[in-house]
């Protein structure tokens, strides 16, 4: 075998080590459990009962709050909205070393999501989507 044929040979298998390695690491997500499908359908159920027709009010916005959390927030905790005019600003703390969640507000007219360091929702229907 010839060199250039070697040093081909060489570059194909490791191209062909690295990109098959990473297409077969990509599995689909695993199938719920019952509980855990339970669960999200409780959630879906609490986000149909949010309408934004009369303005999100507090306990809408501490519902949206909440669900964000369940799915979103893998360590640390939101803990409530207040009132700034337009719009709720949430509180809590995320991430190991506790850090604040500033910039995460809930507007009253829509009930869009805007979280700088997380996913955002201009329509939170899409919340659990």
């Amino acid at each position: 075998m010839s060199k250039q044929a070697l040093r081909q040979l060489v570059i194909s298998s490791f191209f062909a080590a690295i990109f098959g390695g990473a297409l077969s690491a990509q599995e689909d997500k695993p199938p719920r459990n019952n509980l855990e499908t339970a669960r999200l359908e409780v959630l879906k159920g609490e986000l149909k009962k949010v309408s934004p027709v009369d303005g999100i009010s507090e306990a809408e916005a501490n519902t949206l709050v909440r669900i964000y959390s369940e799915l979103y927030i893998g360590c640390g905790s939101l803990s409530g909205v207040t009132d700034h005019g337009d719009h709720w600003l949430v509180h809590g703390r995320v991430g190991l070393g506790g850090e604040d969640v500033m910039g995460f507000t809930i507007m009253k007219n829509t009930g869009a999501i805007i979280y700088p360091k997380g996913p955002s929702f201009k329509d939170f229907s899409k919340l659990m989507e």
